[in-house]
């Protein structure tokens, strides 16, 4: 076997158990938090969020850890606010050697203080010399609020167990978190994730309104102990998110996301 080929099963099997949306835990928004996610990234994230949206979509997001071509990531996706929300997504990471690439449709809707979220994903995965493999899966999500100022989520990816191939599980990750708007401007996020078979992970999120249009946040994930600090900028129908994550093994990593809102 030549070193290429080694090197795109070892990006392989990053990819199968480490590299997804969900996986990334990209810093947009208030933070990696998968399942109490209520902004445009919900549609990366728990699809119930999308209940919340009140004007359609446009999102883009671009992600290089460590600069590494190999787990570069790219998304973009369009949400529709209609009765229930709907949504299309796009994402693929990877390089030369490996890419894997997901289209997912998505929708959700509320019930009084309950809203439902379901994604159907198909995921294509190509190694450099050997024959791409597919299949498809269903992610399954749902929010509370419990309070004016209190809300609940849940999340959980994969629930049919879907495969790539015959032999290796894709991903299957539970998360549950709460959101609490202390105060007008101040936004505490918790939650605690478990990707099966692996960890459970815990993040505290911070999310404070500055000035008008201008949003500062910061975290920790207990995933590589890592800290994370970040913005959010508004102007007109465009948001800008920029989020640098903190690794003290692996040092910085940036990410870089916008979207656009109409009418």
């Amino acid at each position: 076997m030549n070193v290429r080929c080694i090197i795109g099963c070892l990006c392989c099997c990053g990819t199968l158990f480490g590299q997804g949306p969900e996986l990334d835990q990209a810093a947009f928004s208030p933070g990696p938090f998968l399942a109490v996610e209520q902004s445009h990234w919900s549609i990366f994230r728990n699809m119930a969020g999308m209940a919340a949206i009140e004007s359609h979509r446009l999102v883009v997001g671009y992600h290089l850890p460590y600069q590494l071509s190999e787990l570069r990531s790219m998304m973009i996706g369009a949400i529709f606010v209609s009765k229930p929300a709907l949504g299309i997504s796009i994402y693929q990471t990877g390089g030369e050697i490996l890419q894997n690439q997901q289209l997912a449709l998505s929708t959700a809707t509320r019930f009084d203080n309950v809203s439902v979220g379901v994604r159907v994903k198909y995921w294509r995965t190509s190694i450099s010399g050997l024959t791409p493999f597919s299949t498809a899966m269903l992610d399954v999500g749902l929010q509370f609020s419990l309070t004016d100022k209190l809300s609940a989520g849940s999340y959980i990816t994969n629930i049919t167990g879907s495969k790539a191939g015959t032999d290796h599980l894709l991903p299957i990750i539970m998360a549950s978190g709460i959101r609490y708007q202390a105060v007008q401007k101040l936004l505490l996020l918790f939650e605690v994730a478990h990707r099966m078979g692996e960890f459970l992970e815990f993040r505290l999120g911070f999310d404070y309104q500055l000035k008008n249009r201008f949003y500062a946040r910061t975290g920790y994930t207990s995933s590589g102990r890592q800290f994370y600090f970040g913005f959010v900028f508004q102007t007109f129908k465009l948001e800008l998110d920029y989020a640098l994550t903190l690794s003290p093994w692996l040092g910085a990593v940036h990410q870089t996301g916008i979207s656009y809102s109409w009418p």
